[in-house]
């Protein structure tokens, strides 16, 4: 693990690491690092059946962290409050700053993690009495109570602000969904209705956060629990029929969908708001490669009486899962997006099909699960039915001569 070799150069950087105030501490303990644990995942759905990730966070990647421990004075905003370390965060997050890391980020390795910069703020310590100075004479620092807030992934996708402003204030994180298409590279398409913008399903990754509060030195490396805030959509095709293969050319979804999402933490419970800001777009489910004009989707037989999932290969043997942010307060028919179709393109007996149906999810939506579209085929018609979890749900509506129980 590299956390060992972070604390010799961690020295170096902890001379830089002092509290909110600026000031420059005397050299730290040499095992002042703040270590770690491999960031567990606690809900999220069966990950063999989604791209959401499950149980750990996985080797490799990296995630970004906040860290919070001496709040401000409460009279002078500008001095710290050593004195109050030991408070618990629900006293004084109103008042913390990032004084223990501030969008550090940190690089799963093995069972533990490590530090991808030594860079001031980016290596956590311990406060010890050296680093306090004479200001905080009397101050126990073993007794401080820290607070960690963490964010995956690590790219600029997550906004890092503060309650009250000027990194004063529990944080806020806002995450923007990214969808890349040939015509709009960072797939956000505000103020754009054309729902016929390709969006590649691979183009943005699993979202989650965590906090772990009031944690003391003498316990040891950090636990961090992350909680899921996309949702997942995939889909498989089912062939009920006796008479032969139905050969299936094309599955999309298009509409509007939601962009932005802010997770604040001065609440109790983390509070999640879902933007309205929307973005517009088609995806593809079976698997399909160029852009524009020069787009080739591969069609997917299915014999009679089997079934396969879309867009699933020897690599990928989950499919195609669409990721997208779900809104509780959405309401019916507006908990993923707005104006949602599936748009199904089919063989049958030498007949080609097309059919379109208004895609409702009919439920409110969990994060951390995926909800798989079956669409069986029976003959020359369809039916659609979700499942989450196991549980079967019947989508609703019809249209034309699609049959929908």
């Amino acid at each position: 693990m590299k956390l060992t070799a972070l604390h010799i150069v961690a020295l170096s950087a902890a001379l830089a690491l002092a509290s909110c105030s600026g000031d420059a501490p005397d050299a730290p303990d040499t095992d002042a690092t703040i270590t770690f644990c491999r960031p567990l995942v606690i809900d999220s759905d069966d990950a063999s059946r989604a791209n959401l990730i499950n149980s750990y966070l996985p080797e490799g990647e990296s995630f970004g962290v906040m860290g919070y421990c001496i709040p401000r004075h409460v009279n002078d905003t500008s001095l710290d409050e050593p004195t109050s370390g030991s408070s618990v965060w629900e006293v004084k997050k109103s008042l913390v700053c990032p004084d223990v890391l501030d969008r550090a980020e940190l690089q799963v390795e093995g069972n533990g993690c490590f530090y991808k910069s030594t860079d001031d703020k980016k290596v956590g310590l311990w406060y010890t009495k050296s680093m306090l100075g004479e200001s905080a004479t009397g101050v126990d620092p073993s007794a401080f109570r820290y607070t960690f807030v963490a964010y995956y992934p690590y790219d600029g996708r997550f906004e890092v602000s503060s309650e009250k402003g000027n990194d004063l204030g529990a944080p806020r994180l806002k995450y923007t969904v990214v969808y890349g298409s040939s015509n709009d590279p960072h797939g956000n398409g505000v103020g754009s209705s054309d729902n016929r913008i390709e969006r590649h399903p691979d183009a943005t990754t699993d979202a989650m956060y965590a906090i772990t509060t009031d944690h003391v030195r003498a316990s040891g490396a950090v636990d961090l629990k992350f909680r899921h805030i996309m949702s997942g959509l995939s889909v498989q095709l089912n062939n009920y029929s006796e008479a032969g293969a139905v050969k299936v050319n094309s599955v999309t979804l298009n509409g509007g969908f939601y962009r932005d999402a802010t997770i604040d933490f001065s609440p109790s419970d983390p509070q999640i708001t879902v933007g309205s800001d929307l973005y517009y777009g088609t995806f593809q489910f079976l698997e399909a490669s160029g852009e524009g004009v020069n787009r080739i989707v591969k069609s997917v037989e299915v014999p009679a009486r089997s079934a396969k999932t879309a867009g699933a290969t020897d690599t990928k043997p989950a499919g195609t899962v669409v990721l997208l942010l779900p809104n509780i307060t959405g309401g019916p028919g507006k908990y993923l997006g707005t104006d949602k179709h599936i748009i199904v393109k089919y063989t049958f007996d030498g007949v080609e099909y097309e059919k379109t149906v208004d895609f409702d999810l009919g439920r409110m939506p969990q994060a951390g699960t995926n909800y798989r579209l079956n669409i069986n085929f029976l003959g020359d018609q369809i039916l659609l039915m979700l499942t989450a979890n196991g549980i079967e749900y019947w989508q609703e509506g019809s249209d034309n001569d699609i049959i929908i129980n």
